[in-house]
């Protein structure tokens, strides 16, 4: 991912091969088998993984841990940049972005994927036993 040609956010699934942050040279190194990456704002990025998540400052220093006993599959912002909302093995957890801290968990049965309506009132999720189901749930993000 590129923004403004300056950073530079990369993940894929060989567990050799971890998230690198590159800013104007500096590189950082730590998350583990990344899955999933988005921008949180203009100076941090969020990466999930196996056995958790992180957040990283984009000068290349870690921020704060998103932890997990699972493998976090795919993640979201939420369209104002307040919730972020991380994809478990059973369920969805609600990050506020600017405490890091949880803030609320939805359980559902083996969810893959995740995408917030571009009004922030409704978020899908895709999964199932066999990857088969979309559920919607309405969200109530704070202003």
């Amino acid at each position: 991912i590129k923004n403004e040609s300056t950073v530079i956010a990369s993940a894929d699934n060989d567990p050799f091969d971890l998230v690198g942050l590159c800013l104007d040279g500096a590189d950082a190194r730590g998350a583990t088998q990344p899955n999933a990456v988005v921008f949180l704002d203009a100076g941090r990025l969020a990466t999930t993984g196996f056995l958790g998540g992180n957040v990283w400052r984009l000068d290349g220093a870690p921020e704060a841990d998103l932890p997990s006993e699972d493998n976090l599959r795919d993640l979201e912002l939420s369209p104002n940049g307040r919730l972020l909302a991380v994809v478990e093995k059973d369920g969805v957890t609600f990050w506020d972005t600017a405490t890091l801290k949880k803030v609320h968990r939805i359980k559902s049965i083996a969810p893959l994927r995740l995408r917030f309506s571009p009004d922030g009132t409704r978020l899908a999720v895709v999964g199932g036993e066999k990857r088969d189901t979309i559920a919607i749930w309405q969200v109530k993000i704070p202003p």
